[in-house]
């Protein structure tokens, strides 16, 4: 496997965690990637464009953009690596999953960036994607936020909605992967807005995996993704707050799915 990896020989302590973890599975991985690729791509990480970022906002989410890669970048050979055969039978190890598939087109995913005071309420994933029997399984999310401190906020969270229950609260420190899988009780996000006194921006690499169908659970129709508050009245403030911009968008969204469901 690529040098740029430090998880040799760790295989089977991430595989007793990932495996422990309830209700759903999840692992941490510190130091993910070699010390001076990590560097690389943290020099390389663009500021946001107007012009080329995908503007993620609405009412669950805020300051948050997307953007492939370049074809000439660390990232993109990071991705080259991430979604190659040979690392993904090291994800099948690790995970059980097995037929897994990377998805080349980096729907949804790729450099992903918060500004200052985003969020991004609790949720599950879109569950397949549309029109087609490609299931979500899993996501890998790698963090580049150099010098991290607690005020920063940002952190990812778990929960346990059967009992509304933090299960996890991970700080999205430097180099550090996490990986989840995806399923109807994977409820996660970040919903405490991120801050910065310097303005740096919340940085990630993130790539998903699918499948074939899925065989563990019964078949679904497909939904979007479905959100969650998890912070009472703070939490309805502050969504009020983001979606007024956005809410002809947001409506649009809404009567574009009634239309799509009507017609099946």
């Amino acid at each position: 496997m690529t040098n740029i990896f430090q998880i040799k020989n760790l295989e089977e302590d991430l595989k007793n965690q990932f495996n422990s973890a309830k209700p759903f599975r999840y692992l941490v991985i510190e130091n993910f990637l070699e010390e001076t690729f990590a560097q690389k791509i943290y020099d390389e990480f663009p500021r946001r464009n107007p012009k080329t970022w995908v503007n993620a906002n609405g009412y669950h989410q805020k300051n948050k953009y997307t953007q492939p890669c370049p074809e000439t970048s660390s990232a993109r050979e990071y991705f080259n690596a991430v979604t190659s055969q040979e690392f993904i039978e090291v994800l099948q190890r690790i995970t059980g999953l097995e037929g897994l598939l990377a998805d080349p087109d980096l729907f949804g995913a790729g450099y992903h960036q918060t500004l200052e005071g985003g969020f991004l309420d609790v949720h599950v994933d879109f569950n397949k994607r549309e029109n087609s029997n490609l299931f979500r399984r899993l996501n890998l999310i790698v963090y580049f936020c150099q010098d991290w401190k607690e005020e920063n906020g940002g952190n990812v969270e778990f929960w346990d909605m059967t009992r509304k229950t933090k299960i996890a609260d991970i700080p999205p420190l430097y180099n550090r992967a996490v990986m989840f899988e995806t399923n109807e009780i994977s409820w996660h996000g970040h919903p405490k807005p991120w801050h910065s006194k310097n303005h740096e921006p919340r940085n990630s690499l993130s790539v998903y995996y699918y499948s074939m169908g899925r065989h563990e659970i019964q078949p679904s129709e497909w939904h979007n993704t479905i959100y969650v508050n998890t912070q009472g009245i703070r939490g309805v403030i502050k969504n009020i707050l983001s979606g007024i911009k956005y809410l002809p968008k947001w409506i649009y969204q809404q009567l574009r799915a009634l239309k799509r469901n009507s017609e099946r």
